[in-house]
């Protein structure tokens, strides 16, 4: 569906929808995992699209440059949102678990460590 429909006008205003996500959200943080990315579908992703995200981003970095010239900080530049597959999901995923696997193995050293003290 294109997102000018009013199937998605609909949707993205449907109030039960937003508590859903609020919903989702809250548990996403509560697990410690990452906000699903959000970009634009592959189908709509075209060449002049990259090439114009590649320009946006080049421009930011020479205005950067010139900042810094100047004396000035430079802000971040900012990617531009590419498009997210389902492969990249599941890496990122994969990462997450990986990263609290980590992280709950430090724990437990650190509460065994405590109380060998």
């Amino acid at each position: 569906m294109p997102y000018t429909s009013l199937y998605v006008e609909e949707m993205v205003n449907d109030p039960e929808l937003a508590e859903e996500e609020i919903r989702r959200e809250a548990e996403r943080r509560k697990a410690n995992a990452p906000s699903p990315k959000v970009g634009p579908r592959p189908s709509e992703y075209t060449n002049e699209v990259a090439r114009l995200d590649l320009v946006v981003e080049l421009l930011q970095a020479v205005n950067g440059s010139l900042m810094r010239l100047g004396g000035e900080k430079a802000p971040r530049i900012r990617e531009q949102p590419r498009p997210v597959t389902a492969i990249a999901q599941a890496r990122d995923r994969a990462r997450w678990t990986k990263h609290n696997e980590l992280v709950d193995e430090v724990n437990q050293a650190r509460a065994r460590r405590a109380a060998a003290s």
